[in-house]
């Protein structure tokens, strides 16, 4: 009985912290600028486009060859965030009214506006010089044709989704000095496309979130690249004081030739190392795991707790490519070692455990309002600040869908301490157990 209570209990909080209200809409991002966006020379680079000028295509009626030029003048345009939507845009620039979540004002917003495709453009501005540039498109909702300078880089049938990354390579297209950067966003149903949907917990925006979702990024490499670092740690049982991780990484190679790229990392101290054979135009998984690489067994392994069982360890893992013996690329991330097992028990409940331990979960639910509603998704209080997640969680937080990438500053945050509990991702992704 003092388990079903428990049980009771937690649900009652996810419910009463995953309710929602429209609230107030997002005072304008701290990350807006009002210029061009600058790509810094170097090798491993990773710039985000800043910002973006957006227009209707009823008003701006020109093709996205003439847009995209880098002398392109968008006077009369809106300048918006690095990730906005056409309505958070909107709300920037207070095209809409302050009250708009207020009452049924958002039912009052003209519709039609939003039924054609919308513009965002953008001056790339590169100062110095890298063999290969990516271009990498995060999520757009719904979907996007894209041109650079004059050119269609990527069509409507690739660039499509909102958490659907495409990359591009632009290394041709990509000169010094001025490029202009457009995409025509087509119009979002969220009954139709890969775009995010409120269910019932939220009144669908007006726009149907259409616009850039998430990041736009600049990557700058040698002929080899890496993305997409991850890792998978097992731990011994029943002891659980020594893992076995492997680790992968995605490597492409941009030119027409076969090379072969010395990858290498490192996790901590230990480092490791492989010559990898690419083809030309390949892109390989590259994994290295305890059977090929000893030192990835961890005999004494620091290990990752929720909040309460333990503190939150992170290691640090770098990896590289070389080409013709100098940096072509490099990437890194944290992970924590941490297994996360459940059964249902005898009462019918879902019983967790981390390490070997019994957890109980306590928290709530996150499923944002106004903010996501217009994409400006991170948790602040009404004057602005940010609201820590010691004020609203224990050691859970239920996401809903489509917030997985809304709050990862949030989780990292919490994760590398700064006075406050690390935070469990369960619910719907159960798989990133992990602030």
């Amino acid at each position: 009985m003092r388990r079903q209570i428990r049980a009771a209990a937690a649900v009652t909080a996810l419910l009463v912290l995953g309710s929602t209200a429209c609230g107030s809409p997002p005072r304008p991002a701290a990350h807006r600028t009002t210029g061009s966006t600058v790509i810094t020379a170097g090798i491993g680079v990773a710039s985000p486009v800043t910002g973006w000028h957006i227009q209707s295509s009823a008003v701006a009626t020109a093709g996205g060859e003439v847009i995209s030029r880098p002398g392109f003048d968008p006077a009369g345009w809106y300048r918006v965030s690095r990730r906005s939507t056409v309505m958070a845009g909107l709300i920037e620039n207070r095209k809409l009214p302050a009250d708009l979540c207020h009452s049924t004002n958002l039912q009052k917003v003209d519709r039609a506006q939003f039924q054609v495709p919308w513009w965002y453009r953008e001056t790339i501005t590169v100062d110095g010089d890298a063999p290969h540039t990516t271009l990498r498109l995060a999520g757009v909702t719904s979907k996007a044709d894209v041109w650079l300078n004059g050119v269609r880089i990527a069509t409507a049938a690739a660039v499509i989704g909102s958490h659907n990354a495409t990359e591009v390579d632009i290394s041709r297209q990509l000169r010094p000095g001025a490029n202009g950067l457009a995409m025509r966003v087509q119009p979002a149903d969220a009954n139709r496309d890969f775009a995010i949907g409120w269910i019932d917990w939220n009144p669908y925006p007006p726009d149907n979130n259409m616009g850039i979702w998430q990041d736009v990024t600049l990557h700058r490499t040698g002929p080899v690249s890496l993305s997409r670092p991850r890792v998978r740690a097992k731990l011994a049982t029943p002891a659980r004081t020594s893992a076995d991780i492997t680790v992968t990484v995605d490597a492409r190679i941009h030119g027409a030739a076969p090379l072969t790229a010395p990858v290498a990392g490192t996790v901590g101290a230990v480092t490791f190392r492989r010559d990898v054979a690419l083809k030309a135009g390949e892109r390989k998984a590259v994994t290295f795991t305890p059977t090929d690489t000893p030192q990835l067994r961890f005999a004494d392994a620091k290990l990752w707790w929720p909040a309460g069982l333990g503190a939150q360890h992170l290691y640090p893992l770098r990896l590289t490519a070389e080409s013709a013996g100098t940096l072509s690329d490099s990437v890194a991330t944290t992970f924590g070692v941490r297994e996360v097992t459940s059964a249902l028990d005898r009462n019918g409940y879902r019983q967790f455990t981390v390490n070997g331990k019994p957890l109980l979960l306590r928290g709530g639910g996150w499923a944002s309002d106004a903010p996501a509603l217009f994409v400006e998704a991170t948790l602040r209080r009404p004057d602005g600040t940010r609201v820590p997640p010691v004020s609203w969680s224990d050691n859970d937080v239920t996401l809903w869908p489509g917030e997985s990438t809304t709050l990862t500053a949030t989780y990292r945050a919490s994760d590398l301490g700064a006075g406050q509990p690390a935070v469990d991702v369960s619910g719907f992704n159960v798989d990133r157990i992990r602030a």
